[in-house]
């Protein structure tokens, strides 16, 4: 009878025991109604001295760190982080002053009104204003910010490979416009001969540097290249990621930095 109980307690332990095996059987069970409207992709921002409670507030966070606006993983400026560019858009963003109603709507927007890729046509004309390099609509404090899109996989130390975006306008636009000379520069020899490979053919170090004008003092990103893309799988998620961009399937939600949850805010329209 003992015997008996020891063996029916070994079976009970046995049965306890997942095995990876049963979570990828059931691998379809995440799906549901879950949709691209449904998922945010991260942004990979720089912590300034000037940003949001939120991000300053992050456990472990000093200014001029890089951090995962979603999941809130932080990374030292000066180690970056190592991605795998998979594909790049321009568009122009249209956002209301910051922290001010609109004299169109009244309300505050934390999100852009409109978004516009350089082919579309309806994108209105633009003005610039004594004090600042803004590109303004005419009587009206909206103004339209050229923005670039720099879709990657960040490598993680584990092992994991993770979608994110990074956002660059601004002074940033220079990083942005050395970023895709490092990936036009890249050649490799085939059987027929030289070729451009993929932007995801290679890896690259994002880090954190410190910039300054007369007036003041600010982290900007920098980026390297790394090295050729080893690993197939990693190859072939980059790929995939690139194939959802193209065919629409990822969207970007942009956002000022500012509080969302008034009530003067509006619904996200991107």
């Amino acid at each position: 009878m003992a015997q008996s109980k020891a063996v029916q307690k070994k079976e009970a332990t046995e049965v306890a025991v997942l095995d990876t095996s049963m979570f990828e059987a059931d691998a379809d069970f995440n799906t549901g109604d879950l949709s691209s409207d449904d998922l945010a992709l991260p942004f990979i921002d720089i912590i300034q001295a000037t940003s949001s409670k939120h991000l300053k507030g992050i456990k472990g966070s000093v200014p001029g760190m890089m951090v995962n606006v979603v999941s809130s993983q932080t990374y030292p400026g000066d180690e970056g982080m190592i991605v795998v560019p998979c594909a790049y858009q321009r568009r122009f963003l249209e956002w209301v002053e910051r922290g001010e109603n609109s004299t169109v709507t009244g309300k505050k927007h934390a999100y852009p009104l409109n978004k516009w890729a350089p082919e579309d046509k309806d994108r209105p004309t633009t003005e610039k204003r004594d004090g600042d390099n803004f590109d303004w609509i005419p009587g009206q404090n909206h103004y339209v910010e050229e923005t670039f899109y720099h879709y990657v996989l960040v490598l993680e130390e584990d092992g994991r490979h993770t979608p994110a975006l990074f956002s660059m306008s601004r002074t940033q636009g220079k990083k942005s416009k050395k970023w895709n000379s490092m990936v036009a520069s890249q050649v490799m020899q085939g059987k027929n001969g030289s070729f451009q490979p993929p932007r995801f053919a290679f890896t690259y170090n994002v880090v954190v540097v410190e910039e300054s004008s007369d007036q003041n003092n600010w982290y900007g990103f920098d980026v390297k290249l790394h090295e050729q893309v080893k690993d197939p799988n990693v190859y072939a998620a980059a790929k995939a990621f690139a194939n959802s961009i193209m065919q629409g399937e990822v969207i970007v939600r942009d956002s000022q930095d500012i509080d969302t949850s008034s009530d003067e805010s509006d619904d996200v329209p991107f």
